[in-house]
């Protein structure tokens, strides 16, 4: 999914409620052809940097 859908998505967790997410860069193996995963760990950074203060 493309970064601006990402984005949404965890705004909308956080105006829900949502205080923190598990992720793992493991998960991603099985679907990652290079096998190399990290794409939310990427992404929810991304968000984090774009966002200061997103972090309680």
């Amino acid at each position: 999914m493309d970064q601006d859908r990402a984005f949404a998505l965890l705004d909308r967790f956080v105006d829900v409620g949502g205080e923190w997410l598990d992720s793992a860069n493991c998960y991603a193996f099985w679907s990652d052809p290079a096998g190399v995963g990290g794409a939310s760990e990427r992404v929810i950074g991304a968000r984090l940097q774009a966002r200061p203060g997103g972090r309680a």
